[in-house]
């Protein structure tokens, strides 16, 4: 096979594209005239059938060079050439059409993205304000329960002081019956030494029975200032554990407001979370209280 048999065999062999460059010739010829207003419903349908019926076209081209391929392997390289020029300028006229949808998919997609900005805002304003409002009802609970804590404070003290000036009261009329007594003892001395024995053994007697109950009402003076004490050391450590108990409440709060929301962990892991986290089974990791 000489050159020239080979150039018109060539030619012959492209000549099986002849019909199709025909349609793309008038294809192209309608292609420049054709004007869609690709933001009406109507149009953009329209803009998508003429581009599907240009894709067809590439459809065509695409069988003829496989079926001419197949008979004629030596033209391949040719045909492959000749091939993506035709598939070169259908594209081409698809771009004139496409691009102006591909544009308006791209605006769509961006009004949506701004659509869910503006939602996930608003959602994080209201959530704000619900953990506002929760932080000012601890805040109104917690002065309740302290004016509480107080009221008891001062009605125990009142109580207690009242108690002291009554046992007072009662250890100052003791004293004013002894010294009475040890005076009608020395009167009664004075008229008889021989009773003076037996008036100085009842002294005494009734002097030991005085220092027993002395005795008696100082211990249990002593056990009542200790269950004061007892009674004032619990509370404190009760308030302090209520105190403890509602800081780690808001701690922990905090951190599950944290993975649920500036982590978007959905609410049932970030439970979860939380979870292991309060265990602190979690290798070096722990919640800061």
């Amino acid at each position: 096979m000489n050159e020239q048999t080979l150039v018109e065999g060539k030619e012959s062999q492209l000549a099986v594209f002849s019909p199709v460059e025909a349609m793309i010739a008038e294809y192209a010829e309608e292609n420049k005239n054709l004007v869609f207003d690709y933001r009406d419903p109507i149009g953009n349908k329209e803009a998508r059938s003429h581009i599907y019926k240009l894709r067809q076209v590439k459809t065509k081209i695409t069988d003829i060079h496989k079926q001419a391929k197949a008979e004629a392997l030596e033209l391949c390289r040719m045909l492959d050439g000749h091939k993506n020029k035709l598939i070169g300028n259908v594209e081409d006229m698809i771009a004139v059409h496409d691009e102006p949808i591909k544009q308006i998919e791209r605006e769509e997609a961006e009004a949506e993205a701004e659509r869910q900005r503006v939602i996930k805002e608003a959602e994080e304003k209201a959530e704000r304000e619900r953990l506002a409002e929760l932080e000012r009802r601890e805040a109104e609970i917690r002065a309740k329960e302290e004016a509480f804590a107080k009221q008891k404070a001062e009605e125990e003290r009142i109580e207690r002081e009242k108690r002291i000036a009554e046992e007072a009261a009662a250890k100052a009329e003791i004293e004013i019956a002894r010294e009475q007594q040890i005076a009608e003892e020395a009167a009664a001395k004075a008229e008889s030494e021989k009773e003076a024995a037996l008036e100085a053994a009842e002294r005494k007697r009734i002097a030991d029975i005085e220092a027993e109950r002395q005795r008696l009402i100082a211990e249990q003076q002593a056990k009542e200032l200790a269950e004061i004490k007892r009674k004032e050391a619990e509370a404190e450590a009760e308030r302090k554990r209520v105190d403890n108990k509602r800081h780690r409440a808001k701690i922990e709060n905090e951190v599950s407001a944290y993975l649920t929301i500036n982590c978007e962990c959905p609410k049932e892991l970030a439970a979860r979370v939380m979870n292991v986290l309060i265990a602190g089974t979690i290798p070096h990791v722990t919640i800061n209280y």
